[in-house]
Formats: C-alpha cells, sequence, structure tokens
C-alpha cells in the first residue's frame, strides 16, 4: 500500500503543480511531509518483519552500489549546508532530495515483479494520457486557465502546458513514458487492452508533446527513442545494430530538416538555434533570446571557478549567480536556474558533489543495461532497456533545462527506473547488500524519523512565511497578523531567511503609515533589526540590501547625534550600491540609489546611477531626474 501512496503523491503533484503558481511551497510542504512519513513507515513495517524473523517474498531491505553511490551523494549535500551561501535553500533541496530518494528505495525493494510494475505503470500510464487530453482542449479552448483557476504567468502563451506552469517540464513527464509505450507493444505478458492503452496513449502523446514547443522536449524524445531502437537491433544482431547506427541519425536530422522546412511552430522555434549557430546571434533582452542559454552558461562557468571544490551550496544558484551575471543581459531577468543541470551541481555542489552525483546516475544507468542485456526474461530486458533510454533522454534533456529540481519529474522519474531495475534484480538475484538484522531496519528508521521530524520543522517554517506574504500582498491592512507568522516562522527555523526579509516587509509598511515621528522611528530600528538578520542568512538579496539601504538612510534623516547619522549615512549608501551589483541590469535599483543620492546632494554619483537605469530602461522618470542633474552638476 506505501508503494501506491507514493505513486499517488507523485501522480498528484504533478496534476496540480501550476495551480499552486510561483510559490512552490503549498505543494512541496505537504507532498514531502507525506513522503516522509510513508517512507518512514515502510522503515518501520520493515524492523519489525526482521525482528519476528518473518520471511518476505520480496528482495527486503536491498542496497546496491548505486543506491550506496546516492546516499553518499545525499550525505555530502547535508554535510556542507553549514558552509552554504543561502543554508535554508539548501535545507529545503536536500530535503527535496531525501523525499525523492527515500521513495526509489522504497520503491526498489518492493516493486520486484513484472506483475506488480506492469500494474503501477499501467495506472501512470492512463493519468499522465489524461493530463495530456485535458492539455490539448485547454490549450484551444482557455489557455489561460488550468483547473479551476487562472494561470499564474503568461509568460509561455501560445505553448501547450497542461497542469504545469512551464511547458517545458511537461514535455519532460511526456518524453519519459514514450519508451515505455513501445516496449509494451512487444512483451506478450502485457495483455490486448495494455498494449492498446499504450499505442493509444504514443499516438496521443505526439501532439501535445508538439504543441508544448520544447525545443529540449522534441530533441530529448528523438534521443530516447533513438537509443531504444539502436538496444533493440543490438539484441537482434549485431550487423542489425551498425545498420541502424547509421539509419536512425540519419533518420532523426531527416524528421529535423522537415520540421524546420515544412511546419511553422518548428521554424519559429528553431530560429534562433540556427542563426546562433551561423554566429548572427544578438544581445538577448528577453528569456526567449537566442542567446540566452550559451551567454548564462558562460558566467555560470565563472561562478564555478570561484567555487570549484565545495561550491556555493545546495539551491544557492538563484542567488549566487546573479553576480556572475555579464553576458546576458535581458533587462530584470533572473533566472533560478543556468537551464544546464550540470553546469548547476557544479556550481552548487562543486566538482566533489558533481562526481558523486554522477557516479550515481551513471552507475544506475549502468546497471539498467547490464540487468538487461543479462536477462533471460524479454519482459525484464525490454523494461531494462526502455529505462535505459529514458535515463539518456532526461540527459540529453537536462543539458537544456532543470527537470531533476521539479519534484513530480523527479519522482515518475525515480518510479519508472526502480519498477524496471527491482524486477531484474530479484530474477537475477543480484549482489548487494541487504539489511537482514533487525538493529539495522530500527537504526534506519530512526533515522528516517530524524529527516521526518527535520522536514516539519522546516516545510512548517517555509509555510508560516508564504501565508504571511500572501496576507502582506492580499491585504496590507493585516499587517498584525503578517508579523505573528514571520514571528513564528523564524522561531521554527532562525535559517529562514524570506521570513525575516517579509518581516521587513511588513514593518516599511507599518512605518511609512504611522502619523507620529517618534513611532516612525521606533518602527524603523525594528525594521532594520529584521533585514540584518534576513541579511545574514541571505547576503545575496538585493531587496534585503534595497530594504536595509533603505532604513539606514531614513534613520540617517532623523538622528541627532552627527557621527551616528553618519554612519547611518554611509551604511545606506553601501547597502544600496552592493543591491546594485547583485542586479546590474535592474532599472529599479538603480532608480533607487539614484533617488537617494539625488536628496542627499550626492549629485555626481546619482547622475551615473540614473544614467546607468537609462541604458537598461530609458523612462520618462530618468530622463526628467537625468535632466535636472546635469543642470546641478554643470
Amino acid at each position: 500500500m506505501i508503494t501506491f501512496f507514493l505513486l499517488s503523491l507523485s501522480i498528484l503533484s504533478f496534476l496540480f503543480f501550476g495551480v499552486v503558481g510561483e510559490d512552490k511551497t503549498w505543494l512541496l510542504a505537504p507532498a514531502m511531509v507525506l513522503n516522509h512519513v510513508l517512507v518512514l513507515g515502510w522503515w518501520v513495517g520493515k524492523a519489525r518483519q526482521l525482528s519476528a524473523g518473518e520471511k518476505h517474498g520480496s528482495v527486503g531491505c536491498y542496497f546496491s552500489i548505486d543506491t550506496i553511490c546516492w546516499l553518499l551523494f545525499l550525505i555530502y549535500g547535508i554535510a556542507i549546508i553549514p558552509f552554504s551561501t543561502v543554508p535554508f535553500e539548501s535545507k529545503l533541496e536536500l530535503l527535496f532530495l531525501g523525499s525523492v530518494f527515500g521513495a526509489f528505495i522504497v520503491w526498489r525493494n518492493e516493486v520486484t515483479s513484472f506483475k506488480e510494475s506492469r500494474v503501477y505503470v499501467a495506472l501512470l500510464f492512463g493519468v499522465v494520457l489524461i493530463c495530456a487530453l485535458y492539455g490539448l482542449v485547454i490549450h484551444f479552448k482557455a489557455p489561460e486557465q488550468i483547473l479551476w483557476t487562472e494561470r499564474y504567468t503568461d509568460a509561455y502563451e501560445g505553448r501547450l502546458r497542461s497542469t504545469y506552469i512551464c511547458p517545458n517540464h511537461f514535455a519532460h513527464l511526456l518524453q519519459m513514458l514514450m519508451p515505455f509505450f513501445v516496449v509494451w507493444l512487444f512483451i506478450k505478458q502485457v495483455g490486448v487492452t495494455l498494449k492498446g492503452l499504450a499505442l493509444y496513449s504514443f499516438i496521443a502523446f505526439l501532439p501535445p508533446l508538439f504543441l508544448t514547443e520544447s525545443r529540449a522536449g522534441w530533441l530529448g524524445t528523438l534521443a530516447s527513442v533513438g537509443v531504444l531502437g539502436l538496444l533493440f537491433a543490438w539484441r537482434k544482431s549485431k550487423k542489425l545494430f551498425w545498420v541502424m547506427l547509421i539509419v536512425i541519425p540519419l533518420l532523426g536530422s531527416s524528421l529535423l530538416v522537415a520540421g524546420y522546412h515544412y511546419s511553422e511552430t518548428f521554424q519559429r522555434r528553431m530560429e534562433p538555434v540556427v542563426t546562433f549557430l551561423e554566429g548572427q546571434a544578438e544581445e538577448g533582452i528577453g528569456s526567449e533570446s537566442r542567446d540566452f542559454r550559451p551567454q548564462t552558461w558562460m558566467d555560470t562557468l565563472e561562478m564555478i571557478g570561484d567555487e570549484p571544490v565545495w561550491g556555493h551550496g545546495p539551491g544557492a544558484y538563484r542567488y549566487t549567480y546573479p553576480e556572475y551575471r555579464n553576458r546576458f543581459r535581458g533587462q530584470r531577468i533572473v533566472t533560478g536556474h543556468p537551464h544546464n543541470e550540470y553546469l548547476e551541481l557544479a556550481a552548487d555542489y562543486g566538482w566533489v558533489g558533481f562526481s558523486l552525483f554522477g557516479l550515481a546516475w551513471l552507475g544506475t544507468l549502468f546497471k539498467c543495461l547490464r540487468l538487461a542485456s543479462r536477462s533471460t526474461e524479454v519482459r525484464h530486458s525490454f523494461v531494462g532497456i526502455a529505462a535505459f533510454a529514458m535515463g539518456i533522454g532526461t540527459m540529453v534533456h537536462s543539458f537544456f533545462d532543470f527537470q531533476m529540481h521539479i519534484y513530480p519529474n523527479a519522482m515518475v522519474f525515480a518510479f519508472l527506473m526502480a519498477s524496471s531495475i527491482a524486477p531484474m534484480e530479484r530474477h537475477q538475484k543480484a549482489r548487494g547488500w541487504h539489511l537482514k538484522r533487525p538493529w539495522m531496519a530500527w537504526m534506519a528508521a530512526a533515522i528516517c524519523l530524524g529527516s521526518l521530524l527535520w522536514c516539519v520543522q522546516v516545510m512548517a517554517s517555509a509555510s508560516l512565511r508564504a501565508e504571511a506574504d500572501r496576507r502582506f500582498v492580499a491585504v496590507k491592512s493585516s499587517n498584525d497578523n503578517t508579523l505573528q507568522l514571520t514571528t513564528r516562522a523564524v522561531q521554527l527555523d532562525e535559517s529562514n531567511w524570506r521570513a525575516h526579509r517579509t518581516m521587513g516587509s511588513t514593518l516599511y509598511d507599518l512605518r511609512y503609515y504611522a502619523l507620529d515621528m517618534s513611532e516612525k522611528v521606533a518602527i524603523a530600528e525594528r525594521e532594520l533589526k529584521a533585514y540584518q538578520c534576513a541579511y545574514e542568512h541571505n547576503p545575496k538579496d538585493p531587496e534585503i540590501c534595497a530594504g536595509l539601504g533603505k532604513v539606514y538612510l531614513f534613520l540617517h534623516h532623523h538622528e541627532k547625534e552627527g557621527s551616528i547619522a553618519n554612519h547611518y549615512k554611509v551604511q545606506g549608501l553601501a547597502y544600496l550600491r552592493e543591491a546594485c551589483s547583485l542586479r546590474k541590469y535592474n532599472d529599479l535599483y538603480w532608480w533607487v540609489l539614484g533617488s537617494e543620492l539625488r536628496d542627499l546632494g550626492e549629485y555626481d554619483e546619482a547622475l551615473e546611477a540614473f544614467e546607468r537605469a537609462s541604458k537598461i530602461k530609458n523612462s520618462a522618470s530618468i530622463r526628467a531626474n537625468i535632466k535636472w542633474l546635469k543642470e546641478r552638476v554643470l
């Protein structure tokens, strides 16, 4: 039953992934807590069985070399949290990875027969098919809607997204299942009904996959199906393999050329790629610009070079990268990912973590292929080949995206890989380590309990912060409630920098509307402390720096002691300059810096700040300030 509930959790997560909008706390918090509860329940059950001396029909508490590598990577990530640039984000990422790894272990031990695997995979097929058909209907009828709510963004207007926000992520979900549709058609143990479901799903997935307009999804699907064809040929005969090694690349390239010449959609999506490859790329000004990814990758390489061994910390990329952003100069655009899973791994975890992850990933793929090649059962062999092809397709897709950072996609990938490998391991009696002693299982259960308590603490803090943000944005008058929520959030986890920042923003709002000047100053002192705590736990957030700068300058204007007032002024301007350095291509921060310098009489530097802002966005306000300052400077 735990296997079913974990799979159901994965299904529910991608069905409602787009409903929650940008802040995924409302989805991830309950999903990850339930995930930990289910994994803990499984380990307790295993420990009780071992203590009672029961014989198991399944593999039991089984670990292989590749799972040990995954565990080592997870332990390494936890060990470097104290040294992370943003520790709270590192906690979130490691809890995310722990949830996926725990589910992987359960599936690896429980789905040990093809019969079980077939039932669960068929369930997944059916739900994703419904999701794909829903995506087709909503794409043409009401693209601005998602289930019962309005989509949070129109950034991907014209592209099919189904229940996701980003069409690339939905394309990866469809892509992962494609190899399994094919192999089910050739397995005798799969009945006519299920073969019909596989064939219908394969055909039905093609239009939604195309309409996602995901170039990485198209390429990943071609790679996975191509690898599947090569492995089929190798199983048949070596001569056929060499023939297919020539035929499949030619066929794939022919499809790409035909699509480019005969499909306007395909041509429109591939035109930037062709232009860039021809060396005619222009400087990008948007996320769809032709050189967005290569320029981001080059900046990320410099970021890796500064912390090559240990990295900047798990989940720290979003906050560390903007400092290194020199090539891509898109207006106000800040990417949370380099759209390259390998570079993000190296930046966050360093080469040590990257190597451990690579060993785990390649070890799992190699084990899958080795078991499939040695299997005497056609059904096991074919499913193993499909899983290997899925892994290769995901590797290709991950070169241009960040699918393993998307919770439902990571969970579905873990399930498909585990449910493919486990029956082969059981049938071939593969070598590994078995937890046969009860105390080992109880120790594992104790570790899971500790992880669960940690997850509850961190996720409760994150949820309280999310609710505080919602109330602050929705109802400005509920500042007292917002402060209470943020206070509870930081009590649960002091490193929750977002809660400190929201507290600072709320106090700023209270200060702005306060009538008495002494009250304003008192609120400003509380605001300063909140922003200082936020800065301590995340020095890379420009909103925190800007908040510190503005509150310091406010105190400067109302401080009678000269030396203290001067200190406030120096600190305030320093933090505003730091905010600008963190977001070099955001006109808003340069505008704030210029405005404060203007009010302080620092006309020369104020003019420089407004001129920097004008290069990004030459608005009427910026032009008026430049004109006024030039008159004063001259």
